[in-house]
């Protein structure tokens, strides 16, 4: 009676799993992000007033990527580098890459802006693309855009009187881009500490 139950019991999860509604992918099971390669740009304004713009270059879901940021006001330019599990901080004027721990916070909060205050709010259209949109209200009243993994626009309010604080906004998306091919290159003549 035993081995019956569980020759039952083993064709019925087959079955279920045979009717799975979920299409086959083609993508790695250890991707970050859900397309292959992406060259997106933001434009990021604090109290109003554009701040910065950032540059990613993206390749393989996600396992290397190069953040560039650029401040408005002044001549200043921050590269960090992600290459497979490690990140670099990229210092041009003394050609250096410092190694570092984790990833971030520039970084992070585009691929993994969620806290443990952050839950879905409703899902929306944005740049022709469908978002998810979640909300987080740890310090101030922030809702974030997902698109595949990726934040492509955020936009932080005061908890006070609701104005806005900082704003990422997305001004181009290029999914499945050619990335140029030096991009992820530890240059030979920099020093890596």
């Amino acid at each position: 009676m035993f081995y019956k139950l569980l020759l039952t019991l083993s064709s019925f999860i087959c079955f279920l799993s045979c009717q799975s509604t979920t299409p086959p992918t083609t993508t790695p099971s250890n991707q970050l992000l859900q397309f292959k390669s992406a060259i997106i740009e933001y434009d990021k304004y604090v109290l109003g007033e554009k701040a910065e713009t950032h540059t990613l270059y993206i390749d393989d879901w996600g396992k290397h990527i190069s953040m560039e940021r650029e401040l408005v006001k002044l001549p200043i330019k921050h590269q960090i580098l992600k290459i497979a599990d490690q990140y670099y901080m990229v210092e041009e004027r003394i050609n250096t890459y410092t190694k570092m721990p984790t990833a971030p916070l520039e970084l992070d909060i585009l691929l993994q802006p969620q806290t443990k205050n952050t839950f879905q709010e409703k899902e929306e259209e944005l740049n022709n693309k469908k978002c998810v949109v979640y909300r987080d209200t740890t310090l101030l009243d922030s809702r974030y855009w997902m698109y595949k993994g990726i934040v492509l626009q955020s936009i932080s309010t005061t908890l006070d009187d609701g104005s806005e604080s900082l704003k990422l906004i997305n001004t181009r998306f290029e999914e499945n881009a050619t990335i140029p091919p030096n991009t992820f290159e530890l240059k030979q003549d920099f020093t890596i500490k």
